[in-house]
């Protein structure tokens, strides 16, 4: 059981530090939640929620993503 809660929270803070790591990169670009999330083929509100670090993200989402932010995907796991 605490191998599960524990697995929790290290999903929780990848979620945080992998939506944080968006909306940085989104806004250096000067891009609204809504730009990225066209430029991605993404609902604004699904952007929003990744940078919240509320849902998981998808492989093929996150490579969209990182395309458009010309970024790799490993810089998004970087705190």
């Amino acid at each position: 059981m605490e191998l599960l809660r524990i697995y929790v929270i290290l999903c929780m803070s990848l979620r945080k530090i992998v939506g944080s790591n968006i909306r940085n990169n989104r806004k250096e670009k000067g891009w609204s939640q809504e730009k990225l999330a066209g430029k991605a083929k993404l609902t604004s509100d699904y952007v929003g929620s990744l940078e919240r670090g509320q849902v998981n993200v998808s492989l093929d989402a996150l490579e969209r993503i990182c395309k458009c932010l010309e970024i790799t995907i490993t810089e998004l796991f970087i705190k």
